[in-house]
């Protein structure tokens, strides 16, 4: 009813769970020790820019610290809080891209199926689609929401020496139209609809272009009666 199991279950919930059960010894003060080792590993991943150019020893060191075993072999970083990730192709942007970035930019782009932002991982609708992920909706600062079509690291035509490394991560987002039909599930009892926070669209062919800073978070997704239904995820940045 709900679509695939995929996009509707429990098991990112269940796998942090099995975090958690890690992240204490004993039998005393628990949710104490889970509280403590929770946060300070959030404090450390805050910090992993400092490692970009650490010894393979530091780099295990960090990895074992917050429990991450595998790390990504090709990754680099664009801008403030963004990173592209895995391979890449090279190809010149289509006129309806041109028009969408004028002059600022040139020709040759690489397009990349996944990137970090925050600390976030986002992938285009394709990839998602290919690994049964849900990681290519988005809701952005300005009210809009949409999936990701792609994304480019673009060379900035900034007038600098042939040298110089002016790049921008730029997204293309497919646009998503509020449906005319919302959801309404009326509680008598606190006399509010609780399916307030479930917003219906209809997807587009209207194209967006926003860069990194421009995402305020992930959605979750499924669709139901040829609509899309996004649950927006918990921004935890700041914490």
């Amino acid at each position: 009813m709900w679509g695939p199991l995929w996009a509707n279950s429990s098991f990112i919930y269940e796998d942090t769970i099995g975090t958690l059960l890690e992240m204490f010894n004993g039998t005393k003060a628990v949710p104490e020790q889970i509280f403590k080792r929770f946060f300070n590993t959030k404090t450390l991943m805050h910090h992993t820019e400092l490692f970009n150019n650490a010894s393979d020893d530091v780099c295990d060191l960090f990895n074992k610290l917050v429990n991450k075993d595998n790390t990504v072999l090709k990754s680099y970083k664009v801008g403030s809080g963004a990173r592209v990730v895995g391979n890449y192709t090279t190809r010149v942007i289509t006129v309806g891209e041109s028009i969408l970035f004028g002059n600022y930019i040139e020709a040759s782009v690489k397009e990349f199926k996944r990137c970090f932002i925050h600390h976030t991982l986002y992938t285009t609708e394709m990839y998602a689609a290919n690994f049964k992920r849900n990681n290519s909706c988005v809701a952005l600062k300005n009210g809009e929401h949409g999936s990701i079509k792609s994304i480019l690291l673009c060379k900035l035509n900034c007038g600098c020496l042939s040298a110089c490394k002016c790049e921008e991560v730029y997204l293309h987002i497919f646009r998503f139209k509020k449906d005319s039909r919302q959801l309404r599930i009326y509680d008598d009892f606190a006399k509010v609809n609780t399916a307030k926070q479930i917003v219906k669209f209809r997807k587009t062919h209207e194209i967006l272009l926003c860069k990194p800073n421009d995402i305020l978070c992930k959605c979750f997704c499924y669709v139901h009666d040829e609509s899309i239904i996004l649950i927006k995820m918990p921004v935890l940045e700041n914490v």
